[in-house]
């Protein structure tokens, strides 16, 4: 088994983490604001959702407030732009890899959610997310008590073998790779999951189109090291000439 990079979290990218979130909280706040006004007027869903019969009976009677607005805006925007951004640098990374599903992309441009389907279940952004136990379970053998935090790596459910049979090879007519839990599964399945998948076949056959001997440049990929959750690159160099 080779190395395993080190995660590394540098005391410049932690106060970079901390400003950031800081600057979301603060937009957030006034956006929740905006629309809870805007809400009271024209009954916006955003902010005045429907209460489902679960939340009333939890006592969550009042829709969204402030502090819930300010959760959901960061939590939209880092889960639209960042997976995404992280999506679409492994798709590329794949593209320059593997010339043989590159050039079948270029013979039949059908193909290419098949391969997105597979890149988010070899290679996808989201490897680590926690959940919260809302009863005593157990998992192999080992008891989960309600209130309880598990993390769940994504990562590792996608590399199954008793699900995905040979799970590191890359192969796009895998039958069952839409099986992945890169978007998530159930309540917690990704609400921007299909303007994802458009923006990843965009990007596809834009760049096949033009450049369809794309190659990885002299600069070797830099991994993401900051953090456990999520697996893509902080520098990605692609030589688009061939």
């Amino acid at each position: 088994m080779g190395q395993v990079p080190a995660i590394v979290r540098t005391p410049k990218a932690s106060v970079r983490a901390e400003k950031v979130v800081l600057v979301m909280s603060a937009w957030s706040v006034r956006w929740a604001a905006i629309r809870k006004a805007v809400a009271v007027v024209s009954g916006d869903i955003i902010m005045t959702p429907p209460i489902p019969n679960e939340l009333e009976q939890m006592g969550w009677t009042d829709g969204l407030g402030v502090s819930d607005g300010r959760a959901l805006g960061i939590t939209l925007v880092v889960a639209g732009a960042e997976t995404t951004t992280f999506l679409l640098a492994n798709l590329l990374y794949n593209l320059a890899v593997m010339p043989a599903e590159r050039m079948a992309l270029c013979r039949d441009p059908a193909l290419i959610p098949a391969f997105i389907d597979e890149s988010l279940r070899h290679s996808g952004p989201p490897q680590r997310l926690f959940r919260i136990a809302t009863r005593d379970v157990e998992v192999g053998g080992c008891l989960i008590k309600a209130g309880e935090w598990v993390a769940l790596f994504f990562g590792a459910a996608n590399h199954d073998a008793d699900v995905f049979p040979e799970p590191a090879r890359f192969e796009m007519a895998r039958e069952n790779a839409n099986r992945h839990l890169s978007m998530g599964l159930g309540i917690h399945h990704c609400l921007g999951f299909a303007v994802a998948k458009l923006e990843a076949g965009a990007l596809i056959e834009a760049v096949l189109g033009r450049f369809p001997e794309l190659r990885l440049g002299e600069t070797l990929p830099v991994p993401q090291r900051t953090s456990l959750l999520t697996n893509s690159f902080e520098a990605l160099t692609i030589n688009f000439d061939g």
